[in-house]
């Protein structure tokens, strides 16, 4: 006979292996064995925590349940929106048709329940029309003054700026002009006068007016540079330098140089070093190169 737990050959009627200790019970269906021992089979216990599976079970209900309410939530909200944004559509489409006198008759109190908005389409038009080809009047006038032209042919344009059409018509050097508004431009930074000269409104440039008549006599200079000494500065005081009659503040103003505006240094006085003789469009003065202090030039 075989032991069953190491294999062994032992004797047929050993109740005990002797090599391995294993005790050997004799099965009662010999038909299956033929009457040979066998080892007493071994149940395993299995312990569980029963506590364990109650609280997954319990967990799991909770989720259940709070997953139930909230698709529940969510389910009784759509119904209850809904109603309401059809009736609100179909009241819209109802108060168009009974203004437009389209119901049919006086049964139709109530919106159909079938009736479908009216869809609306905006169409957006475009323009390219160019704005500085159309006048632009002051939205106040008021009594600024007279000025005086200073250079010949002044332009008169219908807006105020250098982008707006100007008038065929120049103003003269020297025409007393009577200012009624005034108006900054954004783009040059410039202040434009509204004047009316010969029946024809419009706006010219302040920086070619003068607060005298340019016919008023000019203080010539000491002396008078060579062709060859002649040299080219550039404004840069902000908002434009003023052209004086003569070497001094005291003297009449003939024109406002804009900034940028090149300019050449003509002539000098003796006594006055930080004047200079100039010319601008036409009209000669003088124009200072700095005002006591030699960190802020007006010219450069």
């Amino acid at each position: 006979m075989i032991c069953p737990e190491c294999s062994a050959i032992i004797e047929k009627d050993s109740q005990k292996c002797p090599f391995c200790g294993c005790v050997l019970v004799r099965q009662q269906d010999t038909h299956k064995n033929n009457g040979e021992y066998a080892a007493p089979s071994k149940k395993k216990e299995h312990n569980v925590e029963t506590g364990i599976y109650k609280l997954i079970c319990v967990a799991m209900g909770l989720c259940l349940i709070a997953g139930s309410v909230v698709w529940a939530s969510l389910l009784l909200r759509d119904r209850i929106d809904s109603p309401t944004k059809d009736n609100a559509v179909r009241q819209t489409a109802y108060d168009d048709d009974q203004q437009a006198g389209n119901l049919e008759n006086e049964d139709a109190d109530k919106p159909q329940t079938t009736a479908a908005p009216k869809k609306t389409t905006t169409q957006t038009t475009t323009t390219t029309a160019n704005p500085f080809t159309a006048a632009v009047a002051p939205k106040y006038t008021d009594d600024y003054g007279s000025m005086y032209s200073s250079v010949d042919s002044l332009a008169i344009r219908i807006g105020p700026g250098y982008d707006y059409t100007s008038l065929e018509e120049g103003i003269p050097s020297g025409t007393q002009l009577f200012i009624s508004a005034e108006q900054i431009d954004a783009r040059s930074g410039e202040t434009w006068c509204y004047i009316d000269y010969n029946g024809n409104a419009g706006w010219v440039c302040k920086s070619y007016l003068s607060d005298k008549n340019p016919t008023t006599a000019v203080v010539m200079p000491d002396e008078l540079y060579d062709s060859s000494d002649v040299t080219s500065v550039t404004v840069t005081r902000y908002g434009g330098l003023k052209l004086y009659s003569g070497p001094g503040e005291d003297y009449d103003v003939l024109a406002v140089i804009p900034e940028d505006e090149e300019i050449e240094k003509l002539g000098y006085n003796y006594f006055s070093v930080k004047w200079i003789y100039t010319e601008y469009n036409g009209q000669p003065g003088w124009v200072v190169s700095y005002e006591g202090d030699w960190f802020n030039p007006t010219v450069e």
